[in-house]
């Protein structure tokens, strides 16, 4: 599994404006104030959306170069709410026993002026 996601919280209003410009799937969407499945209360709003679901950590980069291609085209960016995009890759299987993320400066540059703070979990 090669999955990276992107968390999106704040203003509902901002939350809408940003899923319906970039034409994202929101594919869980929370309100401030609804309760989570422990119980507790979320205390923003929020939405989730896969940017990549890839066999390998490669084609996992290149959707995400796409995705930050995609804002700059669409003039988008996060800065008015919180954004992460939660990198996770699966290591250790007879599929993928070690696993490389070659993000280069450039993308990296790209996620922080977008707004974006980036997460990895192996």
């Amino acid at each position: 599994m090669n999955l990276a996601l992107l968390r999106v919280e704040g203003e509902v209003e901002m939350l809408e404006l940003i899923a319906e410009h970039m034409d994202l799937k929101q594919e869980q969407r929370w309100r401030a104030g609804e309760e989570r499945s422990h119980g507790a209360p979320y205390r923003t709003s929020g939405f989730s959306t896969t940017v990549a679901d890839s066999p390998n950590p490669g084609e996992m980069v290149a959707k995400i170069k796409e995705f930050l291609a995609t804002c700059r085209s669409r003039s988008t960016d996060f800065l008015d709410v919180q954004a992460e995009l939660s990198v996770g890759i699966t290591v250790g299987d007879e599929k993928q026993y070690i696993a490389v993320l070659d993000f280069s400066h450039t993308v990296l540059r790209q996620l922080a002026d977008l707004g974006i703070t980036l997460s990895i979990a192996a």
